[in-house]
């Protein structure tokens, strides 16, 4: 199977450090289901840029689209409409009271190596687009076929040179708006130091 960006590319990209602030949110149920509760469990759940079997977290470099990805609603309807209400013939309905709540983590994240497709140079050195990477990768998947950012994550995790990725949100992309972006790091690969946020507090004080 050819691949649907360059390879070749991949293997000459260098590496950029990241020291951030991220978000991560995470359903109650699941918080919950371990004990003690793990905010920073890793998923091998298939995602826009993992495939199935492949431990993976995802971040949000703010709180509204780490949300936005949680629930799987774009951050723009969630601001218009930040009760979900809707309306009805006596006025308005608020939807969602029985959902699940989502918890949302604050995370100091220290990356040394991680790959920025948010940087179109980047992008465009790999052949790939914004606009492929913000596709409907579970409708390919329902097909059968390997969606593009599956195929990208996947070498990116199989060449053990990278922590990270950094990649435009698809649930807060608006072209009206700047873009957050959320990223999503793979924790087997040596060198990753993630801690809670709270819990660095807790230690200075």
């Amino acid at each position: 199977m050819t691949a649907a960006f360059s390879v070749k590319a991949l293997d000459a990209t260098d590496p950029l450090p990241l020291g951030k602030l991220l978000y991560r949110g995470v359903r109650l149920n699941t918080l919950l289901s371990k004990t003690p509760p793990i905010p920073l469990f890793a998923s091998e759940s298939p995602n826009r840029y993992n495939l199935s079997g492949v431990k993976t977290l995802y971040f949000g470099e703010n709180v509204l689209t780490a949300y936005a990805e949680t629930v799987q609603e774009h951050a723009g309807l969630l601001l218009n409409h930040p009760t979900r209400e809707h309306k009805i013939h006596s006025g308005y309905a608020i939807e969602g009271e029985g959902e699940e709540p989502v918890v949302v983590f604050a995370t100091k994240a220290l990356l040394k190596r991680v790959l920025d497709l948010t940087d179109p140079g980047i992008r465009s050195k790999l052949g790939v687009t914004e606009e492929s990477l913000l596709g409907p990768w579970r409708w390919e998947a329902s097909l059968g076929s390997i969606p593009l950012t599956q195929e990208l994550g996947n070498a990116v995790y199989q060449s053990n040179r990278f922590e990270a990725i950094r990649f435009p949100s698809e649930k807060a992309f608006d072209p009206g708006r700047p873009a957050a972006f959320p990223r999503v790091c793979y924790p087997q690969c040596a060198g990753l130091r993630v801690r809670l946020l709270a819990e660095s507090r807790e230690r200075a004080g």
